[in-house]
């Protein structure tokens, strides 16, 4: 299956569409799909044994659901405290002392196999323990090979004694490929709930 889509897409892109089918001005890319995507298929259908690949489509998926358009930026490979998880997404808000800052929104971490599940969440925890947000609260996911998990962080307060905490927000294993629709809900979800600055 996984080389019958690589082909149909490869046509796709070479007849010149990259982008989905149908799309004007008054159908913007909130009427569609990441499926309807020629390359957002092409990146799921391609065989996740590189992590490389993995990380395309979580930056890719991020893209998709955090656009820069709205305001939010993807940013790969940023460092809190030795600890460098493979995006975050940040937007810009005001502080408490009101000037304008980046404010973390989502963290997340790609691996290559659904083995690494445990190793995706644990290195996005540690770098959650060093969100720059005052409520050290942030959502995160983990991309291991074509699934994905969503999450809500609590940070630990560096004066108390409490402990981490990182919930699932939904106790479930996403397919990218199967849960389109779920995916984009929950994600929406996470757009329209930013969790508290402060």
């Amino acid at each position: 299956m996984a080389q019958a889509v690589v082909q149909q897409v490869t046509a796709e892109l070479r007849a010149g569409d990259t982008w989905a089918p149908g799309m004007t001005a008054e159908r913007t890319y909130h009427h569609f799909s990441y499926l309807d995507l020629p390359v957002m298929r092409a990146l799921i259908a391609l065989p996740q044994y590189k992590e490389y690949r993995t990380k395309a489509l979580a930056a890719a998926l991020l893209s998709w659901h955090y656009p820069l358009q709205e305001g939010f930026a993807v940013a790969p490979e940023q460092e809190r405290v030795g600890n460098v998880p493979d995006f975050i997404v940040y937007t810009v808000k005001h502080q408490h002392d009101g000037n304008l800052d980046l404010y973390d929104c989502v963290f997340a971490e790609a691996k290559r196999s659904i083995t690494d599940i445990n190793s995706a969440k644990d290195q996005v925890q540690n770098a959650l323990d060093w969100t720059e947000n005052d409520s050290k609260r942030c959502y995160a996911c983990t991309f291991t090979a074509t699934s994905i998990r969503f999450y809500d962080f609590t940070g630990r307060d560096p004066a108390s004694d409490e402990q981490a905490i990182m919930r699932p927000l939904a106790d479930f294993t996403y397919d990218i490929w199967h849960h389109a629709a779920e995916i984009s809900a929950m994600f929406n979800y996470m757009r329209s709930n930013p969790l508290p600055l402060f």
